[in-house]
C-alpha cells in the first residue's frame, strides 16, 4: 500500500529541525494511525519497533540501528519520549509536537503572509509552506492511507487506549506467602524502612508480624512491604504503634501521610 510521510516545511524551520530528523518525525507520526497504544502516568504512548520501522521506512532509516539513533535525536531535542516496558519500545511526542497547531496560528497572525494569502498589489512576501508529501510505496497490509491534520498528526486514530499502571518496585512477580518472597530475609525487609519516615518503629516486631499472619492464615500477598506498611498504619491509627524502647511517643503527621500514600 502506497503513504506518505507529511513533512511541514514551516514547523521544521521554525524547529530548526534537518531533513533527516523532521522526515524522521513524521515517520513516527505515522504511529498513531495504526500501532497499539497504553496510557501510562496519564501520557498516551505509541508502541513501535526499530526492526518494523526500518522495514517499512528504508529509504529513510536503512537498519534498525539508524532508526533508534534518528529518534534519540529528536528524544535528546525534546521532541518526543521514549521508554520501554519490558523489551517493547514506546514513543510519546511532548508538547513541542503537540501544542504545533496554536503555536502555528500564533506566527501567522503575528508574521508575513505567506504568497498563498495574496493581496491586491500581488503576491505577498514570505516563505511557502506547504507540505511535502514524501511518497514511500511500500507494501504494508498494517496502515491505511489516512490525511494528517496540519501536517503532524492523524484525524482519526484507529486504537484503543489501555491505561497500564507500573508495577511497585516492592511488588513480586505473583502473590506468594510471606516465607516465599524475597524480603523473608530480614535485611532485606528491614532496608525497605531504612528511612526517617520509620524513625522509632520496632521493624523487628513488624517482620515477625506479617511472617506469623502470612503462615498461620496461608497469605499471599504480591507486595509484602505494603502490607507491613499498612500493618503499622493500623496499629498507629489505633494508638497501638510497636515502637523501639526509649523512642518518642509517635509518628509526625507527615510521616503518616507518607504510609497512607505508600500503602493505598
Amino acid at each position: 500500500m502506497t503513504y506518505n510521510l507529511n513533512i511541514d516545511q514551516e514547523f521544521a524551520i521554525v524547529n530548526d529541525l534537518s531533513l533527516v530528523q523532521v522526515s524522521t518525525l513524521a515517520a513516527f507520526m505515522t504511529l498513531p494511525i495504526w500501532t497499539k497504544t497504553v496510557a501510562i502516568d496519564g501520557f498516551v504512548w505509541y508502541q513501535y519497533s526499530d526492526e518494523k520501522m526500518a522495514d517499512d521506512f528504508p529509504l529513510l532509516f536503512g537498519v534498525a540501528k539508524r532508526c533508534y539513533k534518528n529518534i534519540s535525536e529528536l528524544a535528546a531535542l525534546g521532541f518526543v519520549e521514549l521508554t520501554k516496558l519490558g523489551r517493547t519500545k514506546y514513543v510519546r511526542f511532548t508538547n513541542r509536537c503537540s501544542d504545533w497547531g496554536k503555536q502555528k496560528e500564533q506566527i501567522r497572525s503575528n508574521g508575513p503572509k505567506t504568497d498563498q494569502e495574496q493581496t491586491e498589489t500581488g503576491p505577498a512576501i514570505g516563505p511557502k509552506t506547504d507540505p511535502v508529501n514524501i511518497d514511500y510505496n511500500i507494501n504494508n497490509p498494517n496502515i491505511e492511507d489516512k490525511a494528517a491534520d496540519g501536517g503532524l498528526f492523524p484525524t482519526e486514530p484507529a486504537f484503543e487506549t489501555v491505561t497500564v499502571t507500573r508495577p511497585r518496585r516492592t511488588a513480586e512477580p505473583a502473590a506468594c506467602l510471606f516465607e516465599n518472597s524475597r524480603f523473608a530475609d530480614y535485611n532485606t525487609f528491614a532496608n525497605e524502612f531504612n528511612r526517617p519516615e520509620f524513625f522509632g518503629i520496632d521493624i523487628i516486631y513488624y517482620y515477625h508480624a506479617v511472617a506469623d499472619w502470612s503462615a498461620q492464615k496461608g497469605k499471599k500477598m504480591k507486595d509484602w512491604i505494603a502490607t507491613a506498611r499498612n500493618f503499622i498504619r493500623g496499629d498507629m491509627e489505633k494508638g497501638k504503634l510497636h515502637r523501639k524502647s526509649g523512642t518518642g511517643p509517635g509518628l509526625s503527621p507527615d510521616a503518616l501521610k507518607y504510609l497512607q500514600d505508600m500503602a493505598d
